[in-house]
């Protein structure tokens, strides 16, 4: 079906964790087809990802949020965009499409449907929920958190015949950026031991959000008990509420400062990573980190990060995962993607799943993943709680 001289298109349409989630099936691809042209048409955050994948020949991008809803197409830069890239697709002759996604809602099935047949290649693999009908091979969708989304990414490469098994994610950085990294740290005088703890979840679905003071708790207590100074990554320096927990914690504020590469960079070298269900976890866990993800009304069988264990609180993990998915286990949770529907994206009024999971429980489940032969080398001076030094 796809030999080295095969041109395949791989459509993920993806923010940054969900293309870390897609890395595995590409690779089977590669592992498969060494020579071969393997092309993934993404979203700008998702080239971040694609762009340092060994496995990836080429990236095309596609504004998604134009093309999310139907009223998107009326505008005439969506129709520019969207002639521009039938006519680069349909240039670029594909022999094979992958479409690594759910055909959950009518209106993105017919768009899907439309990215295949204008791409013309004559073999289109996919998810099949009975909406389908296009594929001409197929693996079918048992819904989502039936599989965990990077299976089911492999179950599409099963169903074009190639023998696979799962892969680690590879995302390849280059030394400068871990050179400016690491000048970044020393700046503020971070050694080689630090935790990174994201607080950001995104726009599709804020209800994943942990509150500002539980953060601010925890930044405390790895600062107090394991001597590792606290690194705030993310991409929006002025998000209300960091503030509060730089305050609180005395936490390093480097939101905002680094480019994609640094920030890998950081993740990469950190001693131990915390956030809720966000690119930061998916890409800690592509670089094997010590991880606590804080999973709510996020679906944490399908989204998990690569490698890791759900654990609920009060279990304990079986150590032999490095990267952890904390969740209550709460009979509502998870409430979105759940079966074939999107679920709510926006969470109930009370979010228990998130606002009643604890500090305490979190630095519990940190004890069991951190290192614990770390000597704090890395810690610069922290303030007392009376903010006194």
């Amino acid at each position: 079906m796809i030999s080295d001289r095969s041109r395949v298109l791989v459509v993920k349409l993806a923010d940054i964790g969900d293309a870390v989630l897609a890395l595995p099936a590409i690779q089977a691809l590669r592992s498969e087809a060494p020579s071969a042209t393997i092309d993934v048409l993404t979203t700008g955050a998702g080239a971040n990802v694609f762009n340092r994948s060994p496995a990836v020949s080429d990236v095309l991008t596609l504004q998604k949020q134009q093309f999310d809803r139907l009223s998107g197409l009326a505008s005439p830069g969506a129709i520019l965009d969207l002639i521009t890239l039938s006519r680069t697709l349909r240039g670029r002759r594909y022999d094979i499409v992958v479409l690594l996604h759910h055909l959950t809602t009518g209106f993105g099935a017919l768009k899907f449907r439309s990215l295949a047949s204008v791409a013309g290649a004559p073999v289109v693999a996919g998810l099949d929920n009975g909406r389908g009908s296009f594929l001409t091979h197929r693996a079918i969708d048992y819904g989502f958190g039936e599989r965990p989304e990077t299976d089911y990414g492999l179950e599409i490469v099963r169903a074009l015949g190639i023998e696979c098994q799962t892969s680690h994610p590879l995302i390849e950085i280059d030394e400068s950026a871990r050179s400016a990294a690491a000048k970044l740290r020393e700046q503020h005088q971070v050694g080689t031991e630090y935790a990174v703890m994201h607080t950001e979840v995104g726009e599709f679905s804020p209800a994943r959000a942990w509150p500002d003071q539980h953060f601010a708790s925890l930044a405390q207590d790895i600062q107090r008990k394991h001597r590792l100074p606290v690194v705030l990554v993310g991409v929006d320096a002025n998000r209300p509420g960091l503030q509060s927990i730089v305050e609180a914690s005395g936490a390093l504020n480097l939101c905002g400062q680094t480019s994609f590469d640094q920030l890998c960079a950081l993740i990469d070298g950190a001693s131990l990573v915390v956030g809720a269900d966000s690119s930061v976890a998916h890409i800690a866990a592509a670089f094997d980190r010590p991880l606590v993800a804080l999973f709510g009304p996020s679906n944490h069988r399908a989204w998990k990060p690569a490698g890791s264990q759900v654990v609920g609180v009060g279990q304990a993990p079986d150590h032999q995962h490095r990267q952890i998915v904390l969740t209550q286990n709460l009979p509502c949770s998870p409430c979105i993607y759940r079966g074939f529907s999107l679920g709510r994206p926006a969470g109930c009024r009370s979010r228990r799943c998130m606002t009643e999971l604890m500090p305490v429980d979190v630095f519990r489940t940190l004890d069991d993943v951190i290192d614990p032969q770390l000597d704090g080398c890395g810690a610069f001076p922290q303030p007392e709680p009376n903010g006194e030094n």
